[in-house]
């Protein structure tokens, strides 16, 4: 399978929000980006703090904060 980059390649990413699957899909989303792809996160405001490593090293990435209701069980 071969993917062709280009600036015209925009991704939507939406991890599952736990942290055990969304640092997998933050090393993909690394991967993509070396190959300039543009990439925008779909995140809960709660999960915001686990993109700061890999915003510090892509200040490209974008971000689309979900706001969800409060609620004990929704990370």
């Amino acid at each position: 399978m071969t993917i062709s980059s280009g600036s015209d390649a925009h991704l939507l990413i939406f991890p599952y929000p736990t942290q055990g699957h969304m640092i997998p899909l933050l090393d993909l989303a690394h991967q993509l980006l070396l190959h300039n792809f543009t990439i925008t996160i779909l995140i809960t405001p709660k999960n915001l703090h686990l993109l700061n490593s890999i915003l510090s090293i892509h200040a490209s990435i974008k971000t689309l904060i979900l706001p969800l209701p409060t609620h004990p069980s929704i990370p």
